[in-house]
């Protein structure tokens, strides 16, 4: 039977969320409102632009960090060594079409080129790492060794450490992409849903470092790819942990607004309070006092409100947080969302 041992809730101090938009190269213009779902082209990806965003006052204005070269599909991103952000892997549509492992690390604020994968990743998951020794940053499990190849999903996990990426010898189960994963406790990981052996699924699949094997979870409801996934308090009155998936496609190709919720002790998922439109590649970020945050994702354009959800109990829904994710319209898709240190820059 599986358990998730008891967490207490971790309160970050900061409110800073770095925001990554892949822009789209338009002739003769590059800024324009799109709908995802009918215009967006991949092959027309052109950068990556920035924007930090103040979550406890939007009406701060940040400074811009510089703009990533070129634009990415799949790539994941994150805080590296002295809390640097990173991004690494993914696709680039423009100008390469190529299969990236490539990692850039944000330096002085430009970013500079960081030690690079062991093998090229698009659609990787990546959580913080469950080695509790503090020496390693990312636990990146699966994604695919080539995009426009459907059996080329991997069955590795990598982690960042301060010599390099260093890809583990326990492999998973199965070869996985198009799945997400969430930090249990300090030794555990969970990998959930996705394309598992060339077929999306719910299954789900942990790693203790205690013991450093795979073993199987509890099955979700719903098969789920492209979800988003993390932790939340289990409800107003608890200091415990739950952990939480949301949206993503079926097996049909529907776009999910449901949600599930596992809870301590528990072998199988309940119903959570679902989401307010079906949605796919959002990404799912922890926030102060056991609460998550939704931002971007696909079935709705990239500049949308940021929704917020304050626990898992059965009295809450989801809420919108901040109107609008940024001043200006850009025909966009999220790329990246993840918490900075407050002081990665300056904000008026």
């Amino acid at each position: 039977m599986f358990l998730i041992v008891k967490i207490l809730i971790f309160i970050t101090g900061t409110t800073k969320l770095l925001v990554g938009l892949t822009t789209f190269l338009i002739p003769k213009r590059r800024k324009r409102q799109i709908s995802l779902e009918q215009d967006f082209n991949p092959a027309e990806a052109h950068e990556i632009v920035f924007r930090i965003i103040d979550l406890n006052s939007p009406a701060t204005t940040c400074n811009p960090l510089q703009d990533f070269p070129f634009g990415l599909e799949g790539a994941f991103g994150g805080l590296g060594f002295q809390d640097k952000p990173i991004i690494c892997g993914g696709y680039n549509n423009y100008p390469k079409y190529s299969n990236l492992k490539e990692c850039y690390s944000l330096e002085d604020n430009g970013w500079t080129s960081a030690p690079g994968l062991n093998t090229e990743k698009v659609w990787a998951a990546v959580s913080p790492s469950p080695y509790p020794s503090g020496d390693q940053r990312f636990f990146v499990t699966g994604g695919k060794h080539d995009k426009h190849n459907e059996n080329s999903s991997l069955n590795t996990a990598e982690v960042l450490t301060e010599e390099g990426w260093k890809t583990l010898p326990q492999t998973l189960p199965v070869r996985i992409s198009k799945h997400c994963s969430v930090l249990v406790n300090s030794t555990t990981v969970m990998v959930i849903g996705g394309e598992q052996n060339a077929r999306q699924s719910s299954d789900t699949y942990l790693f203790n470092t205690e013991n450093e094997v795979w073993t199987e979870g509890p099955k979700l409801s719903k098969i789920r790819s492209h979800a988003s996934c993390g932790r939340i308090r289990k409800d107003s009155q608890s200091q415990e942990f739950s952990i939480i998936v949301a949206g993503g496609l079926d097996e049909n190709g529907t776009t999910l607004s449901s949600v599930e919720i596992l809870d301590l002790g528990s072998n199988e998922w309940r119903a959570g309070p679902d989401f307010p439109f079906g949605i796919q590649e959002a990404k799912m970020v922890e926030y102060q006092n056991g609460e998550v945050i939704l931002v971007g994702g696909i079935s709705y354009p990239a500049n949308q409100p940021i929704f917020q959800l304050q626990h898992g109990g059965a009295d809450v829904d989801w809420t919108t947080m901040l109107e609008q994710m940024l001043e200006e319209d850009l025909g966009s898709e999220l790329a990246f969302a993840f918490l900075v240190p407050d002081s990665i820059v300056e904000c008026k």
